[in-house]
């Protein structure tokens, strides 16, 4: 790690004439296949410098193993699923936590030579990347998706996280350790858990744990629009033209080759991704008005996800691309349904669900809402 941090030290900006700077911590986490038979898995937390471009943290020399989480055995399924086992493996998970990464905090910090000057720097975490259950672990909420409160970063009840006129309470360490001291963390949705994160300065771990894009976007929203096609082509008997054009694609080195067509259930992120380059052609002239322009409006808004650093305008220009894209399904999908919008903003919530019966003047007028700069966050 410090070898990568003297080779990209260009990319660390000094905060102030006294050469006193930090050094922002991404914390991972996720879990892995450790047999060739898939019946084993193991999870590791891995740490990567927050400040360098996304594509040179996501090189493998750029990340460090701290080490797997302990993983609880029960002697029975009955003690399992008691609530004493399922207290212990959370009261496990934060003592593992502090052990891990107590060591980057202790003392006063580090020192780093750099161009012929030494650094003082100071070691803060800034992000976690992990999946929904994953955040629930860290923040210690409940991991259902039925209980009252089930946003991980916001106390937003249940049934009202449609309605995006509610004001949004946030969570913090403050209101989220009022619960517990009270022992009235129910009422919040909270395990009645200590939380190791509570004791780190400057650090609010309900706003830290975002998700990682690959399973926000490539997993999640473009598994979800393959799957609202696929439902359309069957309703017009078009499937079986789509699964052709497929398997025709000529072979490239550099492009995943389907030739039994669209199979869902085996499909990789990146074979998602590879899916992307081609279905806005595979669907072009099939008398499904817009669908094409729906994968256009998509990549687009993909590509401009994928950007190393945002400016205002680019969120705005994001946040229009989102609502045209989804419009576009507005707007051929004439069935009742249930329709996703991806907005990650606090105000917003990160999916909200609306009858897609509507006209795009209304949709534009519930849905537009500016994002934050500073709250958007994408994974490695």
């Amino acid at each position: 790690m410090a070898e990568i941090f003297i080779k990209d030290a260009s990319y660390f900006k000094l905060q102030d004439s006294w050469y006193l700077s930090l050094i922002p911590i991404e914390c991972g986490i996720g879990e892995c296949t450790t047999d060739t038979l898939g019946k084993s898995s193991l999870h590791p937390i891995y740490v990567s410098l927050g400040n360098i471009p996304t594509w040179r943290r996501n090189k493998e020399d750029a990340k460090q193993l701290l080490g797997y989480l302990p993983i609880l055995s029960a002697k029975n399924e009955k003690k399992k699923k008691s609530s004493e086992f399922k207290e212990l493996a959370r009261e496990t998970f934060h003592n593992f936590i502090k052990f891990l990464l107590d060591p980057l905090f202790q003392g006063d910090g580090v020192d780093f030579n750099i161009d012929d000057k030494d650094i003082w720097f100071f070691l803060r975490i800034s992000t976690i990347i992990c999946d929904w259950p994953e955040a629930c672990t860290f923040s210690l909420i409940y991991k259902s998706a039925n209980s009252n409160y089930p946003c991980h970063f916001c106390l937003v009840q249940r049934e009202d996280l449609i309605d995006i006129r509610k004001e949004v309470i946030l969570r913090n360490h403050v209101n989220m350790k009022e619960y517990f001291d009270s022992n009235t963390s129910k009422l919040a949705g909270l395990e009645q858990v200590n939380n190791y994160f509570w004791s780190i300065l400057n650090l609010n771990i309900y706003a830290a744990t975002v998700p990682d894009r690959m399973h926000h976007l490539d997993l999640g929203l473009f598994k979800y629009q393959i799957e609202f096609t696929m439902e359309l082509l069957k309703k017009k008997k078009s499937l079986n033209k789509v699964n052709e054009r497929i398997a025709d694609i000529p072979r490239h080195s550099q492009l995943k080759v389907f030739k039994k067509g669209i199979q869902l259930s085996r499909l990789t992120a990146n074979e998602y991704r590879d899916m992307m380059k081609i279905m806005v052609f595979v669907v072009d002239d099939l008398q499904i008005e817009d669908l094409s322009e729906v994968y256009v409006k998509w990549n687009k808004m993909y590509l401009l996800s994928r950007s190393e650093k945002f400016k205002e305008s680019d969120l705005e220009n994001f946040q229009v691309k989102i609502i045209i894209w989804d419009i576009r399904k507005v707007d051929i999908h004439k069935y009742r349904a249930w329709n996703r919008v991806p907005i990650s903003h606090p105000d917003i919530r990160m999916t909200l669900k609306s009858d897609i019966r509507m006209n795009p003047d209304d949709f534009l007028k519930i849905f537009f809402h500016p994002i934050s700069p500073g709250f958007i966050r994408f994974g490695v």
